[in-house]
C-alpha cells in the first residue's frame, strides 16, 4: 500500500524587500529597547528604586526648565518684528489710524502716558527700521516737552470735565459749551508748538513710504521664525553634543550610573531641540508659504483645489493611521499573546476554563504537538513548555 506523504505547512520564503523590511524593523524594535533600558534601569542587573526615579524624574523637571528658560533668555537678543517696526510706527505709517480728527488725542495719551508710568521702565535699545526711527525719536523729543506735557495735562482734564456731561447737557448747558471751547484753545495752542509741527511733518514724510514699510514688515515676518530658529540651535546644539559625547564614554567605559543620568540628559535635551524645530515649521509652513499658496489660488479663482487637498490628506493620514493600529499596535502576535495570558482561545477568544485539548465553543485545538520533541505543549507560546526549543510560527498561528 502506498504511503502517503505526511502534509506539512507551507512557507513562504521571504523576498529581499521584506527581508530588509524586518531588518529595519528588528534594528529599531532593539533600539528602543536598548534606551528605554537605559532610562528606566542602571544595567540589566540592577533595576531602579521608586525613589531614585523619583530623584531622575525632579532633576529631568529642573534640566527641562532651565533649558526652556535659557532658550527665552538667548532668543530675546534677536530683534523681533514688533522690536523692529514698533506698534506705534505701524499705527501711524500703515494703519492710517492718526487722522486729522484724532491727531491732538493721540499725541495727548501718547504723552501722558508716559508720565503715568510708575514701574521702571527700560530704554528699547534694539535695531529699528529707518522709517519707524525718525518717528521714534521725535515721539521721545515730545514726550520732554515740558510746554506740551502741560498743555496735554490741561486739556485732559477739561475732557474729563466736559465728559462728566450727558449728551442733552452738552447740548443746552453753557458751561459745558464754555469748557469745549476752552479744550479747542488748548488743542490750537498744542499745535502752535515747535516740536508738534515738526512732528506731523515728518508723519506726512513718512507716510509716503507706507508701501516699502509694509513689504518690509511682511519680509521680516517670514525670516525671523528661520533666525530665531538658528538662534535656539546656537544654544541647544553645543549642550546636545557634550550630553551625548559623555553617554558614548560612558556606555563604552562601562560605567552605568553616569551612562544612566547621561540618557535621560540625552532625552530632555532632545525635547526643547524637537519642540522649537516643529514650532519653527509651524510659523513658516501654514502663516506664510499656505497662505501665500492660497492667495495664488484665489487669483487664479482655483480656490476648490485648496479643499481637495484637505480631504485628500485627510484621508491619507486616516489611512496611514489605521495601518499603524493595526499593524504595528494590535497586531496578530500581539493579540495571540493577551488571549493566552487571559486564559481564552488562540481562534475565538473566549475564555476557557478547563485544560482541555479542544475549545468548547469552537472547536478549535488549544494543544499541539511539538516538532522537537513529539510532545503535548499549549498552543500560542513562544517556546515548549516540555523541550524550551522554539515553537514554529506558523504551526503555533
Amino acid at each position: 500500500m502506498t504511503k502517503v506523504p505526511e502534509m506539512r505547512p507551507v512557507r513562504f520564503l521571504p523576498t529581499n524587500r521584506q527581508e530588509k523590511r524586518m531588518k529595519i524593523y528588528n534594528s529599531v524594535k532593539n533600539k528602543t529597547v536598548q534606551v528605554r533600558n537605559r532610562l528606566t534601569r542602571i544595567n540589566d542587573m540592577e533595576p531602579l528604586s521608586l525613589l531614585s526615579i523619583l530623584v531622575i524624574f525632579l532633576l529631568d523637571i529642573f534640566i527641562l526648565v532651565n533649558l526652556f528658560t535659557g532658550l527665552n533668555n538667548h532668543a530675546s537678543q534677536l530683534v523681533k518684528p514688533h522690536e523692529y517696526i514698533p506698534y506705534i510706527c505701524r499705527d501711524i505709517i500703515i494703519d492710517e489710524n492718526w487722522v486729522k480728527e484724532r491727531k491732538i488725542s493721540r499725541i495727548s495719551s501718547l504723552v501722558l502716558r508716559e508720565h503715568r508710568y510708575y514701574y521702571y521702565r527700560e530704554r528699547d535699545q534694539k535695531e529699528k527700521h529707518e522709517i519707524c526711527k525718525i518717528i521714534i525719536e521725535q515721539i521721545e523729543l515730545l514726550k520732554k516737552d515740558k510746554n506740551l506735557i502741560a498743555l496735554c495735562r490741561k486739556r485732559d482734564e477739561l475732557s474729563k470735565r466736559y465728559n462728566s456731561y450727558d449728551d442733552y447737557q452738552k447740548r443746552i448747558s453753557d458751561k459745558a459749551k464754555t469748557i469745549l471751547s476752552e479744550r479747542d484753545n488748548v488743542e490750537r495752542d498744542i499745535n502752535r508748538l515747535d516740536s508738534v509741527n515738526e512732528f506731523w511733518e515728518i508723519i506726512e514724510r513718512q507716510s509716503l513710504l507706507s508701501e516699502q514699510l509694509k513689504n518690509d514688515l511682511r519680509r521680516f515676518n517670514f525670516l525671523h521664525p528661520i533666525k530665531r530658529l538658528f538662534y535656539e540651535l546656537l544654544f541647544l546644539v553645543p549642550i546636545l553634543l557634550v550630553v551625548l559625547f559623555w553617554n558614548n564614554r560612558c556606555l563604552k567605559r562601562e560605567k552605568w550610573l553616569q551612562a544612566f543620568v547621561s540618557s535621560h540628559l540625552l532625552v530632555v535635551t532632545i525635547i526643547p531641540l524637537f519642540y522649537n524645530i516643529c514650532h519653527a515649521a509651524f510659523d513658516i509652513i501654514p502663516k506664510n508659504i499656505i497662505k501665500e499658496f492660497i492667495h495664488f489660488l484665489e487669483s487664479i479663482h482655483l480656490i476648490a483645489i485648496w479643499h481637495y487637498a484637505l480631504i485628500v490628506v485627510a484621508v491619507i493620514i486616516t489611512f496611514f493611521l489605521i495601518y499603524i493600529i493595526q499593524k504595528k499596535v494590535f497586531t496578530k502576535s500581539r493579540m495571540l499573546r493577551q488571549r493566552l495570558l487571559r486564559k481564552q482561545c488562540m481562534s475565538c477568544g473566549r475564555k476557557i476554563e478547563h485544560d482541555g485539548d479542544f475549545c468548547p465553543f469552537c472547536g478549535k485545538e488549544t494543544k499541539i504537538v511539538c516538532k522537537h520533541c513529539n510532545k503535548i505543549t499549549p498552543k500560542g507560546f513562544d517556546y515548549c513548555i516540555q523541550c524550551g526549543e522554539v515553537m514554529d510560527k506558523t504551526i503555533v498561528q
